[in-house]
């Protein structure tokens, strides 16, 4: 695909918050611990946390190695994804059918390191509770480019709610993993650890996490038809801490020849390299000229002029990384 390369002069970007944590001791400690069995989980979460002084640390440590030991089992996200779309429309048979998986699903991650999200957050709240921080299982709608995308249709994701001093937080170790390939019927599990689900500030957490139980929302305003109303956001946008700003509209139109202008908050670092855009109509894509503007408060702001009427996707990259996707409708001025 062609694209329309940006160079990002960060140097003029004002980050929006303060730089992350120094996790590198936490994430050390987990790496040695690689490859560790869990026939004694409360020593493993022991040894993974005991030489870390905050809690923070220590609930670092033990994410970081579920997410570098566990992995996912394709064939049964498979399985469990028929099931939950059969009963999708019947709660008592799913909530039965649940609770009668779950525990299969926790035996499996003990007896081959393999699960789908219900055994990672199951086995990162029973490492955490171990050492004494409260963590919860979280049920919802995970959207991405192909589930839950114009309305919350089934619930499909668990992630994970960590209480750190005195206040809650999220975090996705399933996600947070690698990812699976899929060719057809085929699918794949590639170990590609991904630390921006990590306690990630809530506002962008939820533009790809809706829960089922909204007393887990901290904004009590935002709903499930503004969260499928946003722009379908990627563990790209996670990985890079590049997000569309909160209020942004997956569904815009515009006139032929009009400018316009989408904003993102940037969490961190300024973003570096080359990031590009793809514009595809369903046919074909093709090249679009932009700019880029920092403005006052910080936030990264960019300019797509459409000059062909039609229906658009339009996806921003990083080389070959989804960040977030919109859709476009162009129409001929009257």
């Amino acid at each position: 695909m062609r694209k329309t390369v940006l160079s990002l002069l960060g140097l003029f970007l004002v980050p929006l918050f303060s730089a992350a944590q120094d996790y590198l001791k936490a994430d050390s400690i987990a790496r040695s611990y690689q490859g560790h069995d869990l026939n004694n989980l409360a020593q493993l979460s022991l040894n993974l946390s005991k030489n870390l002084d905050t809690d923070r640390e220590k609930f670092r440590a033990l994410y970081t190695w579920v997410c570098l030991n566990i992995e996912v089992d394709y064939r049964q996200f498979l399985r469990v994804d028929r099931q939950r779309r059969k009963l999708a429309k019947d709660s008592i048979r799913l909530a039965q059918w649940n609770a009668e998986y779950s525990p299969k699903s926790i035996a499996r991650v003990y007896k081959e390191k393999e699960a789908v999200c219900t055994g990672y957050t199951f086995l990162l709240a029973q490492m955490a509770e171990t050492i004494g921080i409260e963590c919860k299982i979280v049920n919802g709608y995970g959207r991405i480019g192909n589930s839950n995308v114009h309305e919350l249709s089934i619930s499909n994701h668990s992630w994970n709610a960590v209480k750190l001093e005195g206040e809650w937080h999220f975090c996705d170790p399933t996600w947070s993993s690698g990812i699976i390939h899929v060719n057809g019927m085929l699918g794949f599990f590639e170990a590609q650890y991904n630390p921006g689900y990590f306690l990630c500030p809530t506002k962008y957490f939820h533009l790809n996490h809706f829960p089922e139980d909204q007393s887990w929302l901290k904004d009590s305003s935002f709903t499930r038809k503004e969260f499928t109303q946003s722009p379908i956001c990627y563990r790209g946008a996670f990985k890079h801490g590049v997000f569309p700003s909160p209020g942004s509209q997956l569904m815009q139109s515009c006139f032929k020849g009009d400018t316009l202008s989408f904003d993102f908050d940037v969490l961190g670092l300024p973003p570096s390299g080359s990031y590009y855009i793809e514009i595809d109509n369903g046919f074909s894509d093709r090249e679009m000229e932009l700019s880029w503007l920092y403005t006052a408060d910080g936030k990264l702001r960019c300019f797509y002029q459409f000059d062909k009427s039609g229906i658009y996707d339009v996806h921003l990259k990083k080389d070959n990384e989804l960040l977030c996707t919109y859709s476009i409708s162009v129409s001929r001025p009257d």
